[in-house]
C-alpha cells in the first residue's frame, strides 16, 4: 500500500490565528487603558474648570462689593463736603430747623446707586436726624436703629465735628 506523504503544515496557517488573537487583544487593552486615561483627564479638566470658574466668579463678586463700596464712599464724601458748605452758610441753624429746609434735606438724603440713598445719623445717639423715611429721623423706628449694627458703615464727618455750635 501506498502512504500519502503527510504534507508538511504550513506555520503560517497555524500561527496566523494567534499573532492576530494576541494583536487584537493587546490593541483591545491599549483601547481600554486609554479610554480610561481619557475619562481621567476629562474628569480633571472638569474640576480644574469648575475651580477657576469658582475662584473668577467669587474674585468678580469681590471687586463688584469694593467697587460698590468705593461708589458709597465717594457719595457720603460728597455729601459731607456739601453739608458742611451748607452749615457754614448758615451757621446759626439748629437740627430741628435744619430739618424744615428743603434745601438741607435734599443735600443731606441722596441717592446712591438704584436703590441706596444717604441719611445723616447722630454718631453718638445713633438717631438718624435726616433720612427719606420721616419715622426714622423723629426716632420712632427703634427697628431700623438696631439694625444699623449690622450694615458696613461708610462713615463721613459727623455732623457735630462740621458744625459743633448746632443743638439738638
Amino acid at each position: 500500500m501506498h502512504r500519502n506523504p503527510e504534507v508538511p503544515k504550513n506555520p503560517l496557517r497555524t500561527l496566523l490565528p494567534v499573532y492576530l488573537i494576541v494583536t487584537v487583544l493587546a490593541l483591545a487593552g491599549i483601547a481600554y487603558f486609554t479610554h480610561r486615561s481619557l475619562l481621567h483627564l476629562q474628569e480633571t479638566a472638569r474640576e480644574d474648570m469648575n475651580a477657576q470658574k469658582k475662584t473668577s466668579v467669587e474674585e468678580s463678586q469681590k471687586a463688584l462689593r469694593r467697587l460698590g463700596e468705593e461708589t458709597i464712599r465717594l457719595q457720603a464724601e460728597s455729601v459731607a463736603s456739601q453739608v458742611e458748605v451748607y452749615l457754614a452758610a448758615h451757621p446759626n441753624l439748629t437740627i430741628a430747623e435744619l430739618q424744615k429746609e428743603e434745601r438741607f434735606k435734599a443735600i443731606a438724603v441722596q441717592p446712591v446707586g438704584e436703590t441706596g440713598y444717604t441719611a445723616l445719623t447722630d454718631r453718638d445717639s445713633l438717631i438718624c436726624r435726616f433720612h427719606n423715611h420721616e419715622g426714622l429721623w423723629r426716632g420712632k423706628d427703634r427697628k431700623f436703629l438696631a439694625a444699623l449694627v449690622s450694615v458696613p458703615a461708610v462713615e463721613a464727618k459727623p455732623l457735630m465735628e462740621m458744625a459743633p455750635w448746632i443743638s439738638c
